[in-house]
């Protein structure tokens, strides 16, 4: 058994492997990963078996990485309104795209001609975002964490008094 520190370059799509120092380390249950993103600096112990590198015991974060929920990574589905950040939310964004384009072309006459495509293709992208925030909950999700941070403000001001 062999014990490895380093810093995730990436994590595949199913959560059961990571990238650490240019090499893939997997694990036979993603939860062992979860909380790992990329950025972070870990520890862990592996074994190779043939060509794998198997994770064997806890992976330690030495470090957490400078990682937000926009970039493309799995987030904790059991929270409400979550929503994975790769194959899920762009499932998400290609509805809300092609619903805003149907709605767009819905609502135009149809003796109308279209010149402008720029402008066009900026308004159902518009709608799109309407879509797409009301769809995965981001809407809701922004209004928590606004009235969250009211919240923490407020009460950091009355402590002062």
């Amino acid at each position: 058994m062999s014990t490895i520190t380093g810093v995730v370059q990436a994590k595949s799509q199913d959560g059961k492997r990571i990238k650490v120092n240019d090499t893939w380390y997997s694990v036979y249950s993603a939860s062992t990963l979860t909380g790992i993103n990329a950025g972070d600096d870990i520890s862990f112990s592996f074994v190779q078996k043939g060509q794998w590198n198997n994770i064997s015991g806890k992976v330690t974060v030495n470090t957490k990485g400078n990682y937000t929920e926009t970039e493309n990574v799995k987030i904790n589905n059991s929270k409400v309104g979550s929503i994975s950040l790769d194959r899920d939310r762009t499932i998400a964004r290609q509805n809300a795209l092609t619903n805003a384009r149907e709605l767009f072309i819905a609502t135009i006459p149809a003796n109308e001609v279209v010149s402008d495509l720029e402008e066009v293709a900026e308004k159902i992208i518009n709608i799109a975002y309407k879509f797409e925030n009301y769809t995965t909950g981001d809407r809701e999700k922004n209004k928590v964490l606004q009235a969250f941070k009211e919240l923490t403000e407020n009460d950091g001001q009355n402590s002062s008094n």
